[in-house]
């Protein structure tokens, strides 16, 4: 069983499909890749894992919106030790459809985290 390991949601609220540019920085093992591209309504599921005893895991996902500039960049984080975190930045033009108040719940022990972010419609 793993120690640290976190699932990802991201909600596609845009009217654009949303194609994966990169998968960055990733420690640890992926579960469940990000897909390769989430249509427009549609949720994605990414998912990591620590790959060793007392290690963390990190990774970073980047999402172009197809016919647009702009790019959105979901990193997160569930180190062994520290607050796990996960966090959406707007890259090139991106900002008006990255929601400001992405959710997360971990277990009370800190192993898991589930993150729930969205993109705002536009």
């Amino acid at each position: 069983m793993a120690e640290r390991s976190f699932d990802i949601y991201l909600k596609n609220n845009t009217r654009f499909t949303l194609a994966l540019k990169s998968t960055d920085g990733v420690t640890g093992m992926v579960t469940a890749a990000p897909p390769s591209q989430i249509d427009s309504g549609d949720t994605g599921h990414w998912a990591l894992e620590n790959a060793g005893m007392m290690t963390g895991c990190e990774a970073s996902v980047v999402y172009g919106l197809t016919g647009q500039s702009g790019q959105v960049q979901v990193r997160a984080a569930a180190p062994f030790e520290g607050d796990n975190r996960c966090w959406i930045l707007a890259i090139d033009g991106a900002e008006q459809v990255v929601s400001p108040d992405p959710s997360g719940e971990q277990n009370p022990d800190g192993s898991k985290f589930t993150f729930k972010g969205q993109l705002n419609p536009v």
